[in-house]
């Protein structure tokens, strides 16, 4: 049984707010290992991937999430995420990855009603993608209901984000980030409409872009892992280049207009 426990009423509240602080920690704000959700102990197996090798257009109902456009806004998201000078670049990246890894778990509940054995019995993005769950004592792949795949991969990312900085941290990392998308992805392609029933599309919108953001700045996941949102990624990318753009021309043109010993 999964243990956490949060509605897509109390999520939705949230989306009223400028920022979602009383869902994820605010960019920025100190993070340790205490901030994280808790799951369940569980002992977990490592997730693998298998992906059709053609991908085609998302139709009908699997490319609704491309009019996704509610926005909480964060013009400076992109700077945000970055590895602050003199900072440790392994522990901003470890740091950073539990906000995302709660927002990841709000995301997880919020799916519990919507996302069902009947509704989802694999754990795909689209008609094309699949992903699957080894058993780690026959070492097969086990195709599992798309909830009960996400609920098995956040304790896992749990396990690894309470315990010591792995020896692998860059791989353990790109794995855990490259999973995580997998939620996204998901939650998008299949469950878009319900999420926006239930108004919670600008903090869904938000929470993505954080992450986007956060794995493009680190490089830690490639583009042939984000190919199932590729239409939506580059539609978000291409606005917040718009949305930066034109803050730094505001900047600029509030110091040239700026009097000559003018301080702000």
């Amino acid at each position: 049984v999964f243990v956490y426990s949060a509605s897509l009423c109390l999520f939705a509240c949230h989306v009223a707010l400028a920022e979602p602080t009383s869902v994820a920690m605010p960019l920025g704000a100190p993070v340790s290992r205490s901030n994280m959700a808790l799951p369940s102990e569980r002992l977990l197996a490592r997730a693998s991937v298998r992906l059709e090798p053609r991908f085609e257009e998302h139709t009908g109902l699997f490319a609704s999430h491309l009019n996704a456009s509610a926005s909480l806004g964060n013009v400076e998201l992109r700077e945000a995420v970055k590895t602050p000078a003199g900072v440790d670049r392994k522990d901003w990246i470890a740091g950073m990855t539990i906000p995302i890894f709660n927002e990841l778990v709000f995301l997880v509940n919020v799916l519990e009603d919507e996302c069902t054995k009947e509704t989802c019995p694999a754990m795909s993005a689209g008609r094309h993608f699949f992903y699957v769950w080894p058993d780690p004592e026959t070492g097969s792949n086990r195709q599992l209901p798309a909830h009960v795949y996400m609920c098995e991969l956040v304790e896992w990312a749990h396990d690894i984000l309470k315990g010591d900085m792995p020896e692998n941290f860059e791989e353990t990392m790109k794995t855990l980030h490259k999973r995580f998308f997998r939620v996204y992805a998901h939650a998008y392609i299949h469950h878009f409409e319900a999420i926006c029933a239930h108004g919670s599309e600008a903090h869904l919108n938000y929470t993505f872009k954080h992450w986007l953001f956060f794995v493009r700045a680190h490089g830690l996941v490639p583009d042939e892992d984000l190919a199932p949102l590729r239409e939506l990624i580059a539609k978000f990318e291409e606005r917040q280049d718009q949305s930066e753009a034109e803050l730094a021309k505001s900047h600029a043109a509030g110091t040239a207009a700026k009097p000559a010993g003018a301080t702000a």
